[in-house]
């Protein structure tokens, strides 16, 4: 089985920038693929510099090393059934995170089925069906700002994109409304505070419903599952965290205007384990296109954070992080997207030294300019 840590970025990015340039120019070796076979795929590069903090690998002397990119294949055998691979490759300027990226990562594995024009089922490494972002979180021409909003959906720390198990999505028209409805079930893992060490779902489970409202544009969403952690930074080896996870969302599109917001609950803890804690996490999104191609756009995000660790007499229960951030966009072709972005920072989740939820907020202002393109 070939490796793919093997593989360079040097190798993949040009091969997708050129790619793209083919695709623009409407190159007819792209119309050379088999049948059934379809080859997309994104890249965003990206410039970030801050004022002091260095904050999810930007610093204050700049980066360029700074982008995500992707080639989806999907290769549909016949009208209801198909194979959907995705490969990725990320950069994170200095971010410690960025250790654990190998040059390219498998994304997503899955069989497709459609069982009729209201159901499918995917099996393998399919994404989590949570939230409005999770499925285009890196698709820099579809988004507002470089990436969705970092508190709810994170990179890599305490976050899963996908599992591995199977999905089931089926559609309920209602009249003017519609309802949607995907469960899952499967296993995951995520990197915990040290960077280093994997934690593990053998089992979750949970479900997210969309209501697509008569209001053109206008839909509202909510999400909800369970699973149990093993394998926890800190604790005994066969200690378990049961947690639960509520998500509450909002998605509206009214002619020039749009507005997002979303609302994340995630319960942890339990007697034998000696804590149980809470953490609250929002954000709320509006753009304005100003004309076809020129669009402003501002967020603002938050983290309340509690937590009871009776054995050693500590409580917390406040504002851990909290986010505001203001764009621009600029679409000069519908496939080919610039940005320029600034972020004003107050928490504790810097990367540049070690400060602990009890301690101070500390405060950091950056900048992100990025071009992004796809095919």
């Amino acid at each position: 089985m070939t490796d793919l840590r093997k593989f360079r970025p040097a190798r993949i990015v040009p091969a997708l920038a050129a790619a793209a340039a083919l695709s623009a120019l409407g190159a007819p070796a792209m119309a050379q693929l088999p049948e059934g076979l379809s080859v997309h795929g994104f890249m965003t590069q990206a410039y970030g510099r801050s004022d002091g903090h260095q904050i999810v690998g930007i610093g204050s002397d700049g980066t360029a090393d700074y982008r995500v990119a992707a080639l989806q294949f999907r290769y549909a055998y016949d009208a209801r059934s198909a194979f959907v691979i995705q490969l990725s490759h990320e950069r994170i300027g200095r971010s410690p995170l960025g250790d654990l990226e190998p040059a390219v990562d498998l994304d997503w594995a899955f069989y497709e089925h459609r069982f009729d024009d209201y159901t499918v089922a995917r099996v393998g490494k399919v994404r989590s069906p949570i939230g409005i972002y999770n499925e285009i979180r890196d698709v820099g021409t579809l988004l507002p700002f470089y990436r969705p909003p970092v508190f709810m959906y994170g990179e890599q720390v305490y976050t899963s994109e996908t599992l591995d198990g199977i999905t089931l999505g089926r559609r309920f028209p209602l009249g003017d409304w519609e309802l949607s409805v995907d469960g899952f079930v499967g296993s995951w893992s995520f990197v915990q505070l040290d960077y280093v060490t994997e934690a593990t779902v053998d089992l979750g489970y949970g479900a997210q419903v969309w209501l697509q409202t008569p209001l053109d544009g206008l839909r509202v969403g909510a999400a909800g599952m369970r699973f149990t952690v093993r394998d926890i930074l800190g604790a005994p080896a066969d200690a378990e965290d049961p947690e639960a996870l509520l998500v509450a969302s909002l998605d509206g599109r009214f002619g020039a205007v749009g507005a997002r917001s979303e609302f994340l609950h995630v319960a942890f803890g339990e007697d034998e384990l000696g804590y149980t804690g809470t953490a609250d996490i929002y954000y709320g999104e509006l753009t304005l296109d100003v004309t076809d191609r020129l669009t402003l756009m501002g967020q603002a995000q938050w983290q309340d954070f509690a937590i009871e660790i009776p054995a050693f007499m500590l409580s917390m229960d406040e504002n851990l992080e909290r986010d505001l951030s203001v764009g621009v966009r600029y679409a000069y072709r519908p496939n080919v997207v610039l940005k320029l972005e600034g972020h004003r920072y107050s928490g504790r989740n810097i990367e540049d030294e070690v400060i602990f939820p009890w301690d101070e907020r500390v405060r950091a202002s950056y900048a992100l300019f990025s071009v992004s393109t796809s095919f």
